[in-house]
């Protein structure tokens, strides 16, 4: 299959450039997303369609869309097609909605592996994605805010201990070094470390603990911005960091801790051992994945404790499943609780006829 890339230039395939805009911008995500084979987009189940006979179908209709007509997308399925007026939207969506008593990792899973949803991700499935260029700088203003409360206004000399580089925590290493300081990265990944390099958010790449902290050391000897990233498991590299007594600055953590089963990748697994095991015992895989973010967090509280900065940014730890695995002290530094709602009524009144959409 030919790789998905947006469209660019004035050439119209659909009816309309409101068709045409949609149609761009679902290109744009898969372009900038982390593994199109899967449509996946970033995270690990953030997807821009249900699957490829989803994804076929919204092209098409796309290009065939009146001006008059809007789509019905659920949850990256295209559902049909309502005869609405030239002014309402062209497309409406509505993507990994539940009743709350039953939205639960479990029963996500479930539905997400019948083929009956998409879930994971805020702006994979509604086509809003950017790539990690999107979140730059946010965790550059993050990193430049800890700068002027608690550092003289710079981060030269300053040591940022990270861990995530997938396509939300990609932008670490690039804003640290806008920022000035040196910032250690930790992934499981070599692929995602990889990416990085190739697209100029981070600088070097090492399997070897002692050669990236020789790097650190001598960045932040100098004063200079150094960008590395780590072949590890923070689960294992945060608390031999703290066996040292290696200290960090600043403490952080962008990995998909929110996903027990396809995101974070316990201690001890490598990537191939963990898909395995998410077929033969996922329950297993799920603990596990809860003691190590458990022993991670351990460790960022103890940095914090000798004076180091923590700071989480977009993750929930997967703190639905904490507290079988462990009673924290997370209060005295998870500083800010975002929470997304969304609580919205539409009333349209259509000039008639509904179709479905062919798949």
């Amino acid at each position: 299959m030919a790789e998905i890339t947006a469209a660019r230039g004035t050439e119209l395939r659909c009816k309309g450039w409101r068709q045409e805009a949609l149609l761009r911008m679902l290109e744009n995500v898969l372009e900038n997303g982390e593994n199109q084979k899967e449509l996946t987009v970033y995270a690990a189940l953030a997807k821009a369609a249900r699957n490829w006979g989803s994804y076929h179908a919204i092209v098409d209709t796309l290009k065939n869309l009146e001006e008059d007509e809007t789509l019905v997308i659920q949850s990256g399925k295209p559902i049909g097609i309502m005869r609405t007026h030239k002014y309402a939207p062209i497309v409406i969506m509505a993507n990994c909605n539940m009743v709350g008593k039953w939205a639960t990792s479990d029963q996500f899973y479930k539905f997400q592996e019948q083929g009956l949803i998409v879930w994971g991700g805020l702006t994979a499935a509604a086509w809003q994605y950017i790539g990690s260029q999107g979140v730059i700088q946010g965790t550059y203003e993050i990193f430049q805010s800890i700068a002027r409360m608690h550092f003289d206004g710079q981060l030269a000399g300053r040591f940022i201990l990270t861990a995530g580089l997938g396509g939300m925590g990609g932008a670490q290493p690039l804003a640290g070094t806008m920022a000035g300081a040196a910032i250690l990265c930790v992934e499981v990944s070599e692929a995602r470390v990889d990416k990085r390099i190739e697209v100029g958010y981070l600088q070097r790449k090492t399997a070897d603990l002692d050669e990236a902290l020789a790097w650190i050391e001598d960045a932040v000897s100098r004063k200079e911005s150094l960008s590395v990233g780590l072949i590890g498991n923070a689960a294992e590299i945060y608390p031999e960091l703290l066996r040292r007594e290696i200290q960090p600055d600043i403490v952080t953590d962008q990995t998909s801790a929110h996903d027990l089963l396809y995101g974070y990748i316990p201690a001890g697994y490598t990537l191939e051992q963990a898909a395995e095991q998410r077929q033969l015992n996922p329950t297993q895989l799920q603990q596990d994945a809860g003691e190590s973010i458990a022993r991670e967090v351990t460790a960022m509280l103890a940095f914090q404790e000798r004076g180091a900065l923590c700071s989480i940014t977009a993750i929930t730890f997967g703190l639905r499943r904490f507290s079988t695995v462990w009673t924290m002290r997370l209060t005295s530094w998870y500083s800010q609780r975002v929470s997304y709602g969304l609580c919205s009524r539409a009333r349209s009144v259509l000039s008639g006829g509904w179709r479905l959409v062919a798949m």
